[in-house]
């Protein structure tokens, strides 16, 4: 099991500050403002789509002061968006289950790297011991 991401940024903005969200790069949480790290998400996935990789440079808190952070986006990084949100009920959780199953049951399938196709992973008893 891997350990949680290390902290750059305090838990917390200073008083006064603007709203924030987490942006986990490479292992580490960076506390960007409101909508960035969503934004910085969705263009590293078009980016990816692409085929190729880019470098951004993104507003962050650290030790509670403003820096900017330069970031490689591409296909081959990964990088989490995180954003306050609402408690989800039991119906909702199932219902975004069911939504991401569908997504990937109409993806195309993945070869194996044995020249066969892979099992579909989402209709396993493994994935569906997450049932909600």
């Amino acid at each position: 099991m891997n350990p949680p991401p290390t902290p750059l940024v305090p838990s917390a903005p200073p008083a006064g500050s603007f709203a924030t969200d987490l942006l986990v790069y490479a292992g580490r949480l960076l506390e960007t403002p409101s909508g960035l790290a969503q934004a910085v998400l969705d263009y590293a996935h078009a980016v990816a789509q692409r085929g190729t990789s880019d470098v951004v440079t993104v507003p962050v808190l650290h030790d509670g002061q403003p820096h900017e952070v330069r970031l490689l986006v591409g296909g081959a990084v990964p990088l989490a968006a995180l954003s306050p949100a609402e408690a989800r009920t039991r119906e909702q959780a199932q219902a975004d289950l069911d939504a991401l199953r569908s997504r990937v049951s109409s993806s195309p399938r993945i070869s194996d790297g044995n020249g066969s196709e892979d099992d579909d992973y989402w209709q396993t008893a493994a994935y569906s011991e997450w049932e909600y």
